[in-house]
């Protein structure tokens, strides 16, 4: 049992909300059985329902451990995520994907790779599934940010990571840059580290959500 207080925030899509309950559970068990103290956060980027109503069949020692942040309407996935960002109290939080939902053992995997001295660890593809239809889309847009940026990031790299206090509070008081989540993690300055694992395929974003994020990345963090 570690004697740390760890936040777990989960960005709801709907495609698994049907999964929503078994997800919870599992990953419940898992935090009560490693951690001291936690709680889950989830933000509804997805339907303008309260999630909660969703959750009313869970029982009531793991509905006490779940916060929620229902947003007014559907905004970009790094803003969501700081949504959570916000609202978390640990000493370490974790953006744990819902595509993961047969897995969430990846939350101690995550947390013990920290303990070696990294504020920031992330998952990341042992082989990554792009779409045909995008990965052209997907190889230009590296290219050309990691050509024009101060800085490389790793197109296998997924969004699911834990990150230490410290970390969090330096990356909350980057307020005006907090757009595109990648490009904040690699500018912070604290000691990053990446593990490979085995991520399911999945293919939930449409081509304008992609170049909107395109545009916001390349307008913040590069010489274009």
């Amino acid at each position: 049992m570690h004697n740390k207080f760890i936040s777990v925030v989960i960005l709801l899509k709907s495609e698994y909300l049907k999964d929503i309950n078994s997800y919870l559970i599992n990953v419940h068990k898992i935090l009560e059985n490693n951690f001291s103290h936690f709680e889950i956060i989830l933000v509804n980027n997805c339907m303008h329902q309260d999630i909660r109503e969703l959750t009313n069949d869970l029982e009531k020692n793991i509905k006490k451990d779940i916060g929620v942040i229902n947003l007014s309407k559907k905004i970009n996935q790094d803003n969501a995520i700081i949504a959570g960002f916000d609202k978390a109290n640990g000493d370490y939080t974790i953006i744990l994907d819902l595509n993961f939902k047969n897995n969430p053992n990846h939350i101690v995997s995550l947390f013990q790779i920290s303990q070696k001295n990294y504020d920031i660890v992330c998952l990341k593809y042992k082989s990554r599934y792009i779409p045909k239809s995008k990965i052209i889309f997907y190889k230009l847009f590296y290219h050309l940010f990691n050509k024009y940026s101060d800085f490389i990031i790793d197109i296998n790299l997924h969004e699911s990571r834990i990150i230490s206090r410290r970390a969090l509070n330096a990356i909350l008081s980057l307020r005006e840059n907090l757009r595109y989540m990648k490009g904040i993690y690699s500018i912070v300055g604290y000691k990053t580290k990446s593990i490979e694992v085995d991520i399911p395929a999945h293919d939930s974003e449409n081509f304008t959500e992609l170049f909107q994020s395109f545009i916001i990345a390349i307008t913040s963090f590069t010489e274009l």
